[in-house]
């Protein structure tokens, strides 16, 4: 399959957005409803009950500690579930707007399981191509929680995540390109991502210097030579630290990687990038 050929372009899809007992960021929210609009489909609002913190919550040695760590009170199930209806009710309002204004369908549930649990359950139940976004921004330690995410929801594309840094989601998307074998299918996703984005993709071919990355820059290019709005621009890179700060120099509206590249390779590098990315990271297998 060359990457002029568009796999699903025509096929509604599906956005399903996760949120937990954490705060939200609002451009995680504002990138799923993007999505779901250039996906012609539908966001679906998943809030977790956590079914774990509410056994917890049962157990009379239980506790809360505030996040400065001054305050400790016993953890209260009716309290964590009055905790979670509003935060479903707030992020449902706000996502409404969006999807109003974007007329894109929306759907909501909140189900009381485990959160991979729930992550399944719904994923197991989508039929069409589909997306999962995390709500809450990513922190220095999310990396064996996206293995998990991943293995639970076997059918999503990916997992569209943001760092507490993001703010933007306008310009263009960026595509990393480590191994000529995806090339493909990173362009498909970009391009019919794209148009809720910006108006060019930009695939940057990542590798050490030397003979190995110029032939990886030459298959890419020629991949994608019958497609205008594709730049090609190949960075010698030899560790992630040296490919995130190349990523953040694009000012991209949207980043699109492999799971488990080099930019994800480690707590470390997910951090770092985390840290350094403006944009919606979009993350696939």
């Amino acid at each position: 399959m060359m990457a002029d050929e568009t796999p699903g372009a025509g096929s509604p899809g599906r956005v399903v957005l996760h949120i937990e007992s954490g705060p939200s960021s609002p451009l995680a929210l504002k990138a799923a409803v993007r999505i779901a609009s250039a996906l012609r489909g539908v966001i679906e609002v998943l809030v977790v009950e956590n079914q774990e913190l509410l056994d917890l919550a049962e157990l009379p040695f239980a506790r809360e500690i505030s996040r400065s760590g001054r305050i400790m009170r016993p953890l209260d199930s009716a309290a964590i579930q009055r905790d979670i209806h509003n935060l479903a009710q707030s992020v449902f309002r706000q996502v409404e707007e969006m999807a109003q204004a974007a007329e894109v369908a929306l759907q909501s549930r909140v189900v009381r399981a485990r959160p991979a649990e729930a992550l399944a359950r719904v994923c197991r139940e989508c039929a069409e191509e589909h997306f999962v976004a995390l709500g809450e921004p990513l922190s220095g330690h999310s990396l064996d929680k996206l293995r998990q995410l991943f293995e639970v929801s076997e059918a999503a594309r990916g997992l569209v995540v943001v760092g507490p840094r993001g703010s933007r989601l306008s310009g263009p998307v960026a595509i990393l390109i480590e191994d000529v074998q995806h090339v493909d299918d990173l362009v498909a996703t970009a391009s019919r991502l794209m148009p809720a984005i910006g108006t060019s993709i930009i695939a940057v071919v990542l590798g050490k210097p030397g003979a190995e990355l110029r032939a990886l820059e030459d298959a890419t290019r020629k991949r994608v030579a019958r497609l205008p709005e594709v730049r090609v621009t190949a960075t010698p890179a030899s560790s992630d630290s040296e490919a995130i700060e190349v990523l953040r120099r694009l000012e991209a509206g949207l980043v699109i990687s492999r799971f488990g590249g080099m930019t994800t390779a480690s707590n470390e590098a997910l951090s770092a990038l985390a840290s350094a990315l403006e944009c919606p990271l979009l993350l696939v297998r």
